[in-house]
């Protein structure tokens, strides 16, 4: 069977906390297991890993992609005016 993600952990504690919290609403004990389900926290949910960490490369990516479109639209601007002058012998 193959290995759990990190999402899908997240996904079962999330599902844990919810039966737990489900169970305490009702009244009902929660049995031994449960509780130290409960205390036991193996991965903390962390949401702003999967929403943040793709912004900062995207801009990133686009501030370069930038960057790289007007320094290559300056040299090829300078190869024509060099190649130009060069034939009508103004340099």
């Amino acid at each position: 069977m193959p290995r759990k993600t990190k999402k899908q952990k997240i996904q079962a504690q999330l599902r844990q906390k919810d039966f737990l919290l489900n169970l305490e609403k009702k009244g009902e004990k929660p049995t031994e297991i449960q509780v130290k389900l409960k205390k036991k926290s193996l991965i903390q949910p962390d949401t702003t890993v999967y929403t943040n960490k793709a912004t900062p490369v995207t801009s990133y990516f686009k501030k370069d992609f930038v960057k790289s479109i007007i320094v290559i639209s300056i040299i090829i601007a300078l190869e024509i005016v060099i190649y130009f002058g060069t034939i009508n012998k103004y340099f």
